[in-house]
């Protein structure tokens, strides 16, 4: 199958009978050459299309023969060719409504996406306060909430540019303090103590 260049998945039934029936000498045999001939045949009418699974495809028709009506192979003993290849219309109709919803929800989700992108302000919460007195950007007056330290543990809307994302907020509140050592001179001799 690697000769053929086809990946795993437009490698058909057709194909594997034929590499499976083919002689060494690159033929095949008086009989199999017959199907190989009406399989190409019906190939190359495209009657068939592109669809080659389900209980009609082209090997069977080529064949002659029907799929056997008691099982499918790969799937078990107890599952017939009805229930593996056809759907109840109330299945198919429940299918079809199911993903409208699911469909409709994600474009929600998406469009709403797409709009706190755009938006000037983030929902952010108040986790930490370094300026309690601090005046809110956009106060919740109807709960009272106009300064900073008022915000504690709230959801509120604040501008984009006034932001510090989590990842960069170590780098701002947490800056080096720097050490204010007194030089220690060396002329200075050390006051005894008297005993």
């Amino acid at each position: 199958m690697q000769e053929s260049g086809k990946t795993e998945e437009e490698i058909d039934k057709t194909l594997l009978w034929k590499k499976a029936r083919e002689l060494k000498t690159s033929g095949y045999e008086s009989n199999v050459k017959m199907i190989v001939d009406k399989n190409d045949e019906l190939q190359k009418s495209g009657s068939f299309g592109e669809v080659t699974c389900g209980t009609h495809n082209v090997l069977i028709e080529a064949l002659g023969t029907g799929e056997q009506c008691g099982r499918i192979r790969w799937m078990g003993i107890f599952i017939t060719p009805h229930q593996y290849f056809y759907l109840p219309k109330n299945v198919k109709y429940y299918l079809e409504i199911e993903n409208e919803r699911v469909d409709k929800q994600i474009n929600k989700l998406e469009d709403d996406l797409e709009k706190l992108k755009r938006d000037e302000n983030i929902q952010v919460m108040m986790e930490a306060i370094l300026q309690g007195e601090a005046l809110i950007p956009i106060p919740l007056e109807e709960e009272f909430i106009v300064k900073v330290k008022d915000a504690l543990g709230h959801i509120l809307s604040w501008p984009r540019q006034l932001v510090i994302r989590c990842s960069n907020m170590g780098k701002v509140v947490a800056k080096p303090v720097k050490k204010l050592a007194t030089p220690v001179k060396k002329d200075a001799t050390p006051l005894k103590e008297e005993i």
